[in-house]
């Protein structure tokens, strides 16, 4: 018996098994999308941790949340070191 296609189920691009340089092109493209007003949606995948769901406009990921998690915490700490490094203009 095989089954019949959903027309309504979001087709997920899998990403979890690719290379970090391939996620990091994937999240790059979301975090610029993110910055220009687009709603990204994230929840638990239900095959449960670590395997998560990522929505962002015409993007629909299949990720593990822990390279996500790996991806913010660098952009952050590299935000923070150039922030510490431009003149501030108050003082």
């Amino acid at each position: 018996m095989s089954r019949k296609k959903d027309p309504f189920r979001l087709e997920r691009r899998d990403i979890m098994g690719k290379p970090k340089e391939e996620k990091v092109a994937v999240y790059d493209d979301i975090s610029r999308r993110w910055l220009n007003g687009a709603d990204v949606k994230s929840r638990e995948h239900k095959s449960g941790f670590p395997a998560i769901t990522v929505d962002c406009e015409d993007i629909h990921i299949l990720t593990d949340c822990l390279s996500v998690e790996e991806y913010f915490h660098q952009l952050t700490t590299f935000l923070k070191a150039f922030a510490e490094q431009v003149p501030s203009d108050t003082g």
